[in-house]
């Protein structure tokens, strides 16, 4: 039995022409248009992944705002009553302290007037009267140190040259040994003197500084 020879496959010979591109094969593992895709794609997801984070962070804030201001809301309502508490509190304070300076003042209104009407020179008038309690605090950190001033205005009758200056003087000088005051007086200062030209008359200011404790030297 004779075997035959298989014929070969003849396939006509076959060569690019360079010349041509669009003859030429496609040789592109991945084509340039699916990169373009894919970036765009890439692209799009990160930005709205950016923007969902910053309205994510904006939903955060401001609910974080709002807390805050119904928290600022509700502390201030608290701190206006605190205030008018404290000031409520103060008032009290200040009217106790008067009162308690009031009943430990060491003269008597009565007595300390009566006695002023009776040094009272007659080219003098009183306008008014007052006592007040004071808080000095010395120099040199020693501790404050209470006492009381005892204000005296009015007017001194200066129809005669020099009359006004010389009364006023002697006055002065006699309120030291007013009974009264002698025990806590500390010092006297006239702290307004202006004349009035068309009456004849100076307006005056003295003021005196009292301790709060009698000075045992005191006379």
């Amino acid at each position: 039995m004779a075997f035959r020879k298989s014929k070969k496959v003849s396939h006509d010979l076959w060569r690019p022409d360079f010349r041509d591109a669009e003859s030429l094969p496609d040789v592109k593992v991945i084509r340039t248009d699916f990169l373009l895709n894919l970036v765009s794609v890439s692209l799009a997801i990160g930005l709205v992944g950016v923007l969902a984070q910053r309205e994510l962070r904006s939903v955060s804030l401001n609910e974080s705002i709002r807390n805050l201001s119904e928290e600022i809301s509700q502390n201030e309502v608290a701190n206006t009553d605190k205030i008018r508490l404290s000031g409520e509190f103060r008032r009290l304070q200040n009217g106790m302290q008067e009162f308690v300076r009031f009943q430990n003042v060491p003269v008597l209104p009565d007595g300390l007037l009566v006695e002023l009407a009776m040094v009272q020179p007659d080219p003098i008038i009183l306008d008014s009267v007052s006592f007040n309690g004071v808080v000095s605090k010395p120099r040199g950190g020693a501790d404050a140190e209470t006492g009381y001033t005892l204000m005296l205005s009015g007017t001194v009758d200066d129809s005669k040259p020099g009359m006004g200056s010389r009364v006023i003087t002697e006055y002065r000088s006699s309120l030291r040994n007013v009974h009264a005051l002698k025990r806590y007086f500390k010092n006297s200062e006239l702290t307004g003197f202006s004349r009035n030209e068309a009456l004849a008359l100076f307006n005056f200011t003295i003021r005196i500084e009292l301790t709060e404790e009698p000075i045992e030297d005191a006379s």
